[in-house]
């Protein structure tokens, strides 16, 4: 289901990646320092394992 909505919005996904910091930019987006560099972007979501519902498509 995530995957789906991320490949809709043309959205990039790291995997594997270690987040070092996250800040709140002036522009109302989001500023990441990671494992791979910086990068600055207007949204963000951050999926982690989690609880499995099968109900709402969440495996």
């Amino acid at each position: 289901m995530l995957l789906a909505e991320c490949a809709d919005m043309a959205a990039k996904i790291a995997n594997n990646v270690s987040i070092e910091s996250v800040c709140g930019l002036n522009n109302g987006g989001f500023g990441l320092k990671k494992s791979l560099g910086e990068i600055e972007t207007t949204a963000l979501v951050i999926a982690t394992e989690g609880l499995w519902f099968p109900k709402i498509g969440a495996t």
